[in-house]
């Protein structure tokens, strides 16, 4: 059953997806808002909420996986060489770009010599968010405790902190 403090504790949570802060924010104390967030988070009732609201929010906002995706995907794959072809001296000019490239210009400026010049995205990092995306780059470190087998007095095996 969803009572209000659970209904405020997802309104907090969609936030910032920070389950202590919500807990408080919604009303709970914050000595045990850790756990309360912990406890609200496995809620099936709270976890059917937090889905509608998170939907809602992508329909909202149209930020979705997709299109997030699509955005990564232009700012890795575009041809830099392309845009030499439109002339581009002024902030104006850019509309000219086809919306694929448009999409890689993150910023503009004038250098010392007062030519118009793009930034454009940073393709080896965008490369880098694909990869991990697609499971292909992992910088995670993943430590593992070995399997170790003593024996004790009596001849029997005893693994991993086992008496």
């Amino acid at each position: 059953m969803m009572t209000a403090k659970k209904w405020r504790f997802v309104e907090e949570y969609i936030k910032d997806l920070n389950a202590t802060q919500a807990a408080i924010r919604a009303g709970y104390s914050a000595r045990t808002a850790a756990s309360q967030g912990e406890r609200l988070l496995r809620d099936v009732d709270v976890q059917a909420a937090l889905q509608e609201a998170m939907k809602q929010r992508s329909e909202r906002t149209k930020i979705t996986a997709d299109n997030v995706l699509r955005e990564l995907a232009a700012m890795t794959f575009y041809d830099a060489g392309e845009i030499g072809r439109y002339e581009i001296n002024q902030p104006s000019d850019i509309e000219k770009l086809p919306e694929e490239l448009r999409r890689c210009v993150v910023g503009w400026s004038w250098d010392k010599a007062g030519n118009f010049t793009l930034k454009l995205a940073d393709k080896l990092n965008a490369s880098g968010m694909a990869m991990r995306h697609l499971g292909l780059f992992n910088d995670k470190l993943t430590l593992q405790r070995p399997r170790v087998v003593r024996r004790d007095l009596t001849g029997r095996k005893k693994e991993n902190g086992t008496k």
